[in-house]
């Protein structure tokens, strides 16, 4: 694929995404870090199902995506970053417009989603994908070459693929037909592309609890009901399950069926366990019930969706009438792919899905497939019928849906155990006690049998219903939580009424709308009619009554005939004053009987459409492919969508005045756009439908200058921003666009509260420059780039010939002394550019031709031939084949290691922007930072800086990623009053890439003329405790070690470099163990260095905390283990407060070169700096002690250590020899005893 960059619009908009829109999700900027906190956890990467890489953070759940990188032979490739409901995205630039039309499932790009279930690189080396089209056959996919067919399942249209990570790009190139000249992704026709994602395992009180001993007695126990477990396997050969399976499948991958995880056997034998291990106390709920055994989970618990898929299409064949699902993903709006599927098979089989809801535990988070329209999503309770902490709860996001819909014991299950499974919860050798929705649901599972084999000619949506409306509501629980209730069988089965309508789910309705009727049925299984009294309770979620008319029943009494039906109407009538979130139940009463149904509706304020035409500066039309816009409410701060409807951008919004927001970006005379524009204008929106336009020609420029007549923006780092929040709404209302093309202009004639335009940049001398001479004035193009590892280092001046794509050397002319551009035409997106073997024959004529610099469209990747330059820029490229055309050939190309310094510029301005904006930059103003990159690697090599800037008075936060040689020496100049932090992952092969360290900033706000240093990657690596950072939970400065009541908690950076303004957030392969011993007594260990959580008692008492890393990237020659001890003294604290534990911090400040060594044959004379922790006492330091050894630790020389009022010097002894290494070990004490001790293997490098 051709390798150019292109420039991409970067939106952010995290108030249009909270509040719900299914719509085209909006970008945000790429390669934006967001601020890193120590909290923020080790740095790791992921493969895109593109091929493309995106590094990250992680700690718990919360994942913090850093940059991206495109992919070999995708250079051109820019990317959307944005956030969704907590989740972070990011989207390649070509893939936008699938993802958007709903081609591509999301979560393909959900990094958040993607780590959680172990997608990482660091956990898999594969992506995998399923490719769902029309029912009964296979899709149409090609299968390229490094890829395989994991999976068909042609009744239900499926087709899984898998491929190795470094063959992503080429699954991807097939999947949706981007070869070059399709500028876009493009799914077929028909198909849908889905994440082949992660999914995983979500009795002696519970079984009598929900009355499955009363249907027993009355004759049922679910005999000759085949129900399909589908889970982890079963061990057929337990006690509990001998003669129980009559089937059985392996969809998991393993070698076999059998059940190595315990907990597939567990949830069978509540379904149907005979008890005959206990005697009959772990008896299930359904002894006579035949069970499938589909393996859709592996012996860890997790299984691919493609696999479960499988599974289901099984056990509809094999005559299921229940399907258990004690499984789950993430939380659904029930169009995830396996909800989807459920639906389509219980309609074709009338099978009912019983599916685990989830334990997520918080609001709108039931999971797929639970959050399908007709599965049974079961939630848990305890023995004491309260809801269990864990279990997850609705509506369902996007569209208000009802789920859960019942709940079952799922807390301290005691159930069959597999040999050799569940050894922290086993009661005995053949039984565990285990918690979880998954528990729950096969109580359901078993329930549903016992009622199919008391009605075998009910449909699964019948035992739905009835399972349902004979649920026992509990006190205090609302539908959201619990469903009709918590499950009660002996009703289920002894009632003879039933409703024939699960639920009254009505969605989402306008305040306008017409009112909403919904029909309730009730069928009679009796020889006599039953009267019923219907009555209906609704209330707004978590607060009062319903509006009187809101909800109403068409009669309060309804007599049902002998084996008969009735029906009864229940009208949703919205209105103005009803707009808001309600639940409730309708309850139909009889003789000795009690029908539930829950309720669920959201009425929503009456809404006009608008329609806004976009149109570009030159005139033209705007598309869904060029422009963006949203109306942001200016009363509540609401942002929504406006979606491309072929005639413009309409959204449907209530009667209001409202801001409308966005850019628009033109179309070039090449293939590359470079203009763009950011606007802000106001619209009343009244009684009725009404449009408006906006018009980017009437839009003036947005540009930035630098007192530095050498320094120019860096291409793809120089940002201009439009940030809009109303006034006294919170972040839901906040929305910022932001862009980076070459031509920016902005379109905003008033001022209004909480409009803001901004401008954030990186400024230098280019790398890499090329500049037409001569002529009326000379033309510097925007967009080149070295892609050499060691940078090219020339000057050349010569004329510039143009030979196109021509790569035979019998058709190049005369180049000579000449600099030769190489490209495709740029009025038309290229066609597939010449392989990789043409470029090497052509370079290499080039050269015997005598050709000086190669200018090239194309990425080549052969750099020892001739110094090559990518113009990756249509217009650069247009520009100097203008020049060549009007007589102007000669051109200046330069090439150097970096630039000597480096301006990180950020200003905003508020009000009107009438005639547009000029930010300029005075470096006087500025703080300077005189800074040094050293590389433990002793070879320069390029890395990736990572910028970010935070303004706290606006409430916005940006920054982009720039390139830079290592090692290097330059000054930066800041601006200052707002807070920046930057980061660097260092890597030293493609292999490694952000994975064999990294180092952050600590987040600082400068001041104007302040002088600081700055060293980058500078040895010694080991523990350090540099200044406090904000912690995520509230803001405040957060300890690396502290006291909390009577919990100690540890989060030490282990291989943070020697400037105690940085910090190395780990890497998620370093390995190693976290300590803490009391009183010389082990608390407790982590299995995660620098970091862990110690529960201790309240009394005063002696402590060490024990700290061993070890980094395990090959090419990482420094520090590859490092030991620590602290001790200190401690005694319960405040619960409400992080008291910093008294640690003690020691680092060094060693003479070393640009690689981190030290010549062997003298003695190394530097310091060594010790402090405590920010936030601690600050006792005198009483000793400092160190110790040398150059045989890695077999032997040690000491080192002269002196005190020098309060600083001390060490000088270290001369030993070892070029090309080894120093191992230090040092301790220190202070007054009040507290001490540190260290060793690092390897410290620095010997020269």
């Amino acid at each position: 694929m051709r390798r150019t960059r292109s420039r991409l619009l970067l939106l952010a908009a995290t108030a249009l995404l909270s509040t719900g829109l299914a719509a085209a999700a909006v970008p945000t900027a790429q390669a934006t870090p967001a601020p890193l906190g120590h909290s923020a956890g080790p740095v790791g990467t992921i493969t895109l199902v593109t091929g493309d890489q995106v590094r990250f953070t992680r700690q718990g759940d919360t994942v913090r995506v850093l940059d991206a990188k495109a992919a070999r032979h995708r250079e051109s490739i820019r990317f959307a970053r944005f956030t969704l409901n907590a989740d972070e995205y990011v989207v390649p630039v070509d893939a936008l417009g699938a993802f958007n039309s709903g081609r591509l499932d999301h979560r393909l790009f959900d990094v958040t989603t993607l780590v959680r279930q172990g997608m990482d690189d660091q956990h898999t080396d594969r992506v995998k994908v399923i490719v769902t089209g029309a029912s009964g056959r296979t899709p149409r996919v090609a299968v390229p070459r490094g890829a395989q067919v994991t999976r068909d399942v042609p009744r239900l249209g499926v087709r899984a693929l898998a491929a190795k990570k470094a063959d992503a790009t080429a699954l991807w190139r097939e999947l949706t037909g981007e070869h070059a000249g399709a500028p876009r992704a493009a799914v077929p026709s028909g198909q849908k592309i889905w994440l082949d994602g992660s999914v995983r395992s979500s009795l002696d009180q519970s079984v009598p609890l929900i009355g499955a001993p009363q249907a027993w007695q009355a004759g049922y126990t679910g005999q000759g009901v085949k129900v399909a477990v589908l889970d982890t396997g079963i061990h057929g050969d337990h006690p509990d399950l001998r003669g129980k399976v009559v089937a059985t499948q392996n969809f998991s991958g393993t070698p076999d069926a059998d059940d190595h995880a315990g907990h597939g056997t567990h949830v069978a034998s509540t379904i149907t366990g005979s008890g005959a291990a206990s005697g009959g106390r772990y008896k299930g709920v359904a002894p006579g019930v035949r069970l499938l055994n589909g393996k859709v989970l592996d012996d860890n618990g997790f299984g691919d969706e493609s696999g479960i898929l499988a599974g289901m299409d099984w056990a509809v064949q094999q005559g299921a009438k229940v399907i258990s699902m004690s499984l789950g993903g993430g939380p659904s709006d029930g169009t995830d792919v396996l909800s989807a599927e459920v639906d389509k098979l219980s309609a074709s089989s009338n099978a009912l899905f019983v599916v685990a809801a989830g334990n997520f535990g918080g609001t709108a988070t039931v999971s797929g497939p639970a959050a399908a329209d007709s599965a049974l999503a079961v939630a848990s309770t305890t023995k004491q019928d309260e809801l269990s902490s864990f279990s997850s709860k609705g509506p369902r996001p996007g569209n208000f849906g009802l789920k859960p819909e019942i709940a079952a014991p799922g807390s301290d299950i005691v159930a069959a155990r597999a040999p050799g499974t569940l050894a922290p919860y086993a009661v005995d050798a053949n039984y565990a006690s285990i918690s979880g929705t998954s528990m729950a649901t096969p109580h359901v599972s078993g329930a549903a049998a016992i009622l199919a084999s008391a009605h075998p000619d009910w449909t699964g949506q019948q035992l739905k219903a009835a399972l349902m409306d004979s649920a026992k509501p509990l006190p205090g629980l609302d539908v959201f939580a619990e469903g009709a209730g918590r499950l009660d069988v002996a009703s289920a089965v002894t009632q003879q009424v039933h409703t024939l309508t699960p639920e009254l789910s009505v969605g989402q309705v306008g305040d306008a709308d017409r009112p909403v009727v919904r029909q309730v049925g009730y069928a009679n299984d009796s020889n006599a009619p039953v009267t019923l009294n219907l009555k209906l309770t609704a209330k707004r979620t978590g607060g009062a009554t319903a509006p009187s008319g809101l909800f109403t029943v068409d009669t309060h009494r309804l007599t049902v005939p002998a084996h008969g039906t009735a029906d009864a109407t229940v009208t949703v009538t919205p209105a103005t004053r009803s707009t808001g979130q309600y639940e409730g139940t309708l309850v139909a009463t009889g003789a000795h009987l009690r029908l539930i149904t829950p309720v669920a509706a959201q009425v929503r304020a009456q809404t006009h459409k608008v329609t806004v035409h976009a149109v570009q500066r030159n005139g033209k039309p705007a598309t869904e492919y060029s422009a963006l816009v949203a109306l942001q409410d200016e009363a509540t701060g609401t942002t929504v969508e406006a979606t491309w409807s072929g005639d413009g951008f309409t959204a449907d919004v209530p009667a209001g005045t409202y801001r409308v927001l966005g850019a628009i970006v033109d179309d070039s005379a090449t293939f590359t756009p470079d203009t763009i524009t950011e606007f802000a204008t106001r619209l009343t929106v009244g009684a009725a439908d009404t449009s408006t336009t906006v018009d980017a020609g009437q839009g003036k420029a947005a540009t930035a200058s630098v007192d530095d007549p050498t320094a120019r923006p860096e291409d793809l780092s120089s940002i201009f921003a439009m940030a809009s929040r109303v006034d006294g709404t919170d972040e839901q209302g906040f929305f910022v666009v932001q862009s980076n093309f070459v031509h920016q202009y902005v379109l905003s004639t008033r001022a209004r509260p909480g409009l803001a335009f901004l401008y954030l940049g990186t400024w230098g001398v280019p790398n890499a420059a090329v500049t037409g001479i001569g002529g009326p004035r000379p033309y510097e193009a925007v967009s080149v780039i070295d892609n050499s590892d060691a940078g090219w280092h020339g000057d050349v001046t010569g004329p510039l010939v143009d030979i196109g794509e021509q790569t035979d050397p019998a058709k190049v002319g005369d180049v000579s002394g000449k600099v030769v551009l190489i490209s495709p035409p740029t009025d038309e997106y290229p066609g597939e550019p010449p392989s990789q073997e043409a470029f090497t024959t052509l370079l290499t004529a080039l050269k015997a031709k005598g050709a000086r610099v190669v200018l090239s469209f194309d990425y080549i990747e052969r750099l020892d031939i001739l110094p090559v330059l990518q113009v990756y820029n249509a217009n650069d490229v247009k520009a100097l084949r203008d020049r060549i055309a009007a007589g102007y050939p000669q051109v200046h190309v330069v090439g150097r290691d970096y630039s000597p310094y480096a301006y990180f510029l950020y200003d905003t301005t508020s009000g009107a922007l009438a005639a547009g904006k000029h930010w300029r930059f005075d470096k006087r103003a500025m703080a300077t930072v005189d800074t040094t990159f050293r590389t433990p690697d002793p070879h320069p090599h390029f890395d990736a800086h990572l910028m970010h800037v935070s303004d706290p008075k606006l409430g916005v936060a940006g920054g982009f990623e720039r390139q830079f040689l290592m090692p290097q020496h330059r000054v930066d100049y800041y601006t200052p009053g707002v807070q920046w932090s930057s980061f660097t992952g260092f890597a030293f092969s493609d292999e490694e890439q952000g994975q064999v360290g990294n180092e952050e900033v600590v987040p600082v706000t400068y001041r104007a003329g302040q002088h600081l240093t700055g060293r980058w990657a500078t040895a010694p690596f080991g523990p350090r405790l540099p200044a406090l950072q904000a912690a995520d939970q509230d803001g405040k400065p957060q300890p690396w070690v502290y006291r909390q009541g009577d919990k100690v908690v540890v989060n030490v950076p282990v291989f943070s470099g020697a400037d105690p303004t940085h910090v190395d957030l780990g890497l998620l392969s370093d390995t190693g163990s976290t300590t803490l011993l009391r009183d010389g007594k082990p608390v407790d260990t982590s299995d995660v260095p620098g970091i862990g959580q110690f529960d201790v008692p309240a009394a005063k008492g002696d402590y060490k905390l024990v700290v061993d890393g070890t980094r395990t990237a090959t090419s990482w020659p420094l520090s590859p283990k490092v030991h620590a001890e602290w001790t200190f003294g401690s005694a319960s604290t405040r619960p409400d407060r992080r008291s910093a534990v008294d640690l003690l911090d020691l680092g060094f400040g060693l003479p070393l070169d640009r690689f981190d060594a030290a010549p062997a044959a003298g003695p190394v004379n530097g310091r060594v700096v010790v402090t405590h922790q920010d936030g601690a006492a600050q006792p005198g330091i009483r000793q400092v002690t160190v110790d040398v050894s150059y045989d890695d630790g077999g032997t040690w020389r000491p080192a002269t250590v002196a005190r020098h009022g309060g600083q001390w010097t060490v000088s270290i002894p001369a030993g070892g020899s070029a090309g080894g290494f120093a191992t230090v070990r040092a301790s220190a004490t202070d007054t009040r005893g507290n001490t540190v001790s260290e060793t690092l293997t390897r410290a620095y490098a010997l020269s």
